[in-house]
């Protein structure tokens, strides 16, 4: 395993998580692109679970199949496209494509899967990228065939 340092914030970092006013950055300021960036998340795009807690020993959310049960239950519930993804779609005058963030060897590798293939089904045009993040220590190998089922472009 190999550990790199933790990368101290800069000042302009620092004053944005605090809500100071922050100065013009300079080239000689900026050593990675996190030196820059700050998140805002959309109050529509935040979507709390109540069924699932972390690290629990009822519930645990860490294998496949927990998030493909998880997606099918909460689409009967609301079309999750619908809830999540249609209202910012309408908003785009061209969307050019999606991309998806998610651990592979858990509970949300599942529900990424299906998600994903539903966004395939409905936005078959669109680029979908899938960025798959895998912690190394949980992976179990299953056989599989070797052509895959979807091609996300």
């Amino acid at each position: 395993m190999q550990k790199q340092p933790i990368i101290e914030a800069n000042d302009y970092q620092k004053h944005l998580e605090q809500g100071l006013p922050t100065t013009q950055l300079t080239a000689d300021q900026v050593r990675y692109w996190s030196d820059f960036n700050r998140v805002f998340y959309h109050p529509r795009s935040i979507v709390q679970l109540n069924e699932y807690e972390l690290n629990s020993q009822l519930l645990p959310f860490e294998n496949w199949e927990s998030g493909q049960e998880l997606f099918n239950s909460l689409d009967k519930e609301f079309d999750l496209l619908d809830r999540d993804v249609r209202p910012f779609a309408e908003e785009c005058d061209h969307l050019a494509g999606i991309q998806i963030f998610t651990s592979t060897d858990d509970a949300w590798g599942g529900f990424s899967s299906n998600y994903a293939d539903m966004l395939r089904d409905e936005y078959g045009k669109t680029s979908i990228w899938l960025w798959g993040l895998e912690d190394g220590l949980r992976v179990n190998r299953v056989s599989c065939a070797t052509e895959p089922t979807h091609s996300f472009h």
